[in-house]
């Protein structure tokens, strides 16, 4: 069965559709800022729009996102990202390239209203002002037909399809997998936003729901109180959790991922959840411990999620028999940035 990633070269529909998904969760939105320019002592003041772009860390997301679109631009042949981009680009630790506001445009003309509606009035906004500009639209042969913007809203949104269509609702989830979703590498897949995006959340959940892949029927709060604490202009936030023995179906049907440490990850989970075995007792606790301290001395160093790959336990028992051996002054762990490098402790 093809991936996700492949229908979408494949299908115009089915590329906007997880365009839609990608715009909601990663990409920059374009909203209004102002902009002051000065110009012979006098200043003026006008009102611009931010770039759609498409951000992460990971090279492989972004350059299968920019050879997808720019194989639809030769296609049908019009513009979706911006002349300055005959390549992706890097800024700091982060992989980009920026989408036309005509590549929107013809994203939204085929699959109606977005599943939310903080999105949807950003879009029109930027449209709306958009069009305007028709002498540089011909200018720059763009494609634009006369259809008005109360048309697009009417129009009928091809989002339900998800909940018909089981390969592309697990499409839609194998591309969040790869832009929102948290915990995919450790074995607790949720998905997380802020509340400004619950219809989103609630349109997500609808869709697991529908196929059996989540863990509730209701969406969770997540507590920002710590964040709060700390001076961080945190906002409420919802989640949902797939099913640990269900992302292997979603994976069959539209994997796998695009990014090659989470797809290993991903892979190895559901390979564990297939094969799961409670053994439990002490030779078990000691085994692992062994496969760690083995696996230490061999990598030298070591992220906790790398060696879950040796131990071939879950990231909570790694965590606990990791805590277990420092304690005992067999390890050493070591900051770096949001994770820890493990290594063994040399004697004194």
């Amino acid at each position: 069965m093809p991936s996700i990633y492949e229908l979408m070269k494949k299908d115009w529909k089915t590329y906007c559709l997880m365009a839609g998904i990608a715009f909601i969760e990663e990409m920059s939105k374009p909203s209004i800022h102002k902009q002051i320019k000065l110009y012979k002592h006098n200043k003026s003041e006008y009102k611009c729009f931010h770039s759609i772009q498409l951000k992460c860390k990971n090279k492989e997301i972004i350059e299968k996102w920019f050879f997808i679109t720019k194989l639809w631009e030769k296609k049908l042949g019009v513009l979706f990202i911006g002349k300055a981009f005959s390549e992706i680009k890097k800024k700091g630790d982060q992989w980009y390239f920026n989408f036309l506001p005509n590549w929107l445009y013809y994203v939204i003309k085929t699959v109606g209203k977005f599943p939310s509606q903080h999105s949807n009035k950003i879009i029109f906004c930027r449209l709306k002002n958009w069009r305007r500009s028709q002498s540089k639209l011909k200018k720059n042969r763009y494609i634009l037909k006369k259809e008005t913007f109360k048309n697009l809203l009417k129009r009928k949104t091809l989002y339900n399809q998800l909940l018909n269509n089981k390969i592309l609702a697990a499409g839609a989830f194998i591309i969040s997998f790869d832009l929102e979703f948290r915990g995919l590498t450790v074995g607790h897949p949720d998905l997380c936003m802020s509340n400004t995006y619950k219809d989103f959340l609630i349109f997500m959940l609808n869709v697991a729901n529908k196929w059996m892949w989540a863990t509730c029927n209701n969406l969770v709060n997540v507590s920002v109180e710590y964040s709060r604490n700390l001076g961080i202009n945190a906002t409420s936030q919802s989640q949902f959790r797939i099913s640990i023995k269900k992302l292997g179906e979603i994976y069959k049907l539209a994997g796998p991922v695009a990014d090659k440490h989470k797809d290993k990850c991903i892979r190895f989970h559901i390979k564990r959840s297939e094969n799961y075995i409670n053994k439990g007792g002490q030779h078990r606790f000691k085994q692992t411990k062994q496969k760690l301290l083995d696996a230490l001395k061999v990598l030298n160093k070591a992220k906790t999620t790398e060696l879950q790959f040796y131990s071939d336990v879950g990231i909570d028992i790694v965590n606990y028999h990791l805590n277990d051996l420092e304690k005992k002054g067999f390890v050493k762990k070591e900051r770096m940035g949001k994770y820890y490098l493990w290594s063994i402790k040399n004697a004194n």
